[in-house]
């Protein structure tokens, strides 16, 4: 009777040093984790300019390599207008130009006029991205077509926003 009772107490104490064992090599593995991570950090006695370069210029890359890829996604509405708009006062400026040199009038023609003459197809935007109107302005020979601004502020000279 005693005897398995000495067995059995054997056993749990065979059992409770394997446990043991097994938690001084989990300890051992934290402790040196630990140690790693506290080289890693800053200490103290050193400067921030000897630590800065491994934390600071690995972010900065990551943001500017996450930035590059998205900028160029996308695709705004005001960007799309804004193209659309220089295309078309391109073509009005080209269509005034020719206008001039071809009429013996040395007026500045207006969009419409330029529309009605046939210089400008009907299917051309005479309106910005915004959908305002252009208007064409000649000085010494120099056109220039403008429109309102994309708030809808007037740029003609004596005229006030919408």
């Amino acid at each position: 009777m005693y005897r398995d009772s000495i067995l059995a107490l054997e056993a749990r104490l065979a059992h409770l040093r394997e446990v043991r064992a097994a938690l001084d090599a989990d300890i051992a593995t934290s402790e040196s984790l630990l140690r790693a991570w506290r080289r890693a950090l800053p200490r103290p006695g050193r400067r921030w300019w000897q630590w800065t370069p491994h934390v600071i210029v690995p972010a900065l890359v990551a943001g500017l390599l996450v930035m590059g890829a998205i900028i160029p996604r996308l695709d705004c509405e005001l960007c799309r207008a804004g193209s659309t708009t220089r295309a078309s006062a391109a073509t009005i400026r080209s269509a005034a130009t020719l206008y001039l040199a071809q009429s013996s009038d040395s007026d500045c023609p207006t969009v419409e006029e330029l529309v009605d003459e046939g210089y400008l197809g009907e299917d051309t935007a005479v309106t910005d991205g915004w959908g305002h109107p252009y208007w064409v302005s000649c000085d010494r020979g120099d056109v220039s077509v403008r429109s309102e601004r994309f708030d809808g502020e007037s740029l003609r000279p004596g005229l006030k926003g919408e």
